[in-house]
Parts: structure tokens; C-alpha cells; sequence
């Protein structure tokens, strides 16, 4: 916003304060680029610009939807296959209980 020399109008410093007061979250375009890339993921959710010396990244918020839901599927096959593997050995582990107890009850004499 160039002012050529003149006063910001109150009502846009008083929006500019009241908006920095504002707290912000969201991502980081470049950290997204680099995290996409260190594991060799073509995400088309960043746009780079063609000249990052002037120009600002940006970050395409519905390209995300389809990898995160992809993520969350893979991440809960593998959590039912751990439950799973956890029950089992629960089961065997309450059996062997069992049988210790029986042991102990004079079963093995």
C-alpha cells in the first residue's frame, strides 16, 4: 500500500492492528515442498513460483483432501492389523496365566 508520504486513514490502522492480533495457523509452502520432496512425492497442493526472489510459494488447500485420506486408510490398516496381533497375544498371555495358576493350585504334582 504505497502512501506516497501520506497518513494511513484510521480505519485501515486500526484494521492493520486489530488483524495482528489475529493468530494465524496453517502451513508453511516451502516446508510442504520440502517435506514432499525429501520423500519423493509429486504434490501438485504447491505452487512455485517461477521466480521465488519475487514472487510468493502458495499452497492449493483442496489438493490436500485426497494424500491425507490415502494417509489416514493406510494408517488405520495398519492399526487393525496391531490391535489384532495385541488381542492375540493378550489371549495367549491370560491362557499362560492360567496355567501358572494351575501350577501353583498344586495341579502339577
Amino acid at each position: 500500500y504505497a502512501l506516497r508520504g501520506e497518513r494511513v486513514p484510521e480505519h485501515l490502522a486500526a484494521a492493520c492492528a486489530q488483524k495482528s492480533d489475529i493468530r494465524y495457523t496453517g502451513f508453511i509452502a516451502q516446508d510442504v515442498d520440502a517435506a514432499a520432496r525429501a520423500v519423493g512425492f509429486e504434490f501438485s497442493g504447491v505452487k512455485v513460483p517461477e521466480d521465488p526472489t519475487t514472487d510468493t510459494y502458495g499452497l492449493r488447500y483442496a489438493e490436500f483432501v485426497v494424500p491425507l485420506v490415502r494417509a489416514v486408510q493406510e494408517l488405520d490398516a495398519k492399526f487393525r492389523i496391531q490391535q489384532r496381533t495385541l488381542d492375540e497375544q493378550a489371549a495367549m498371555l491370560e491362557h499362560c496365566e492360567e496355567i501358572l495358576v494351575g501350577f501353583a493350585d498344586g495341579g502339577a504334582r
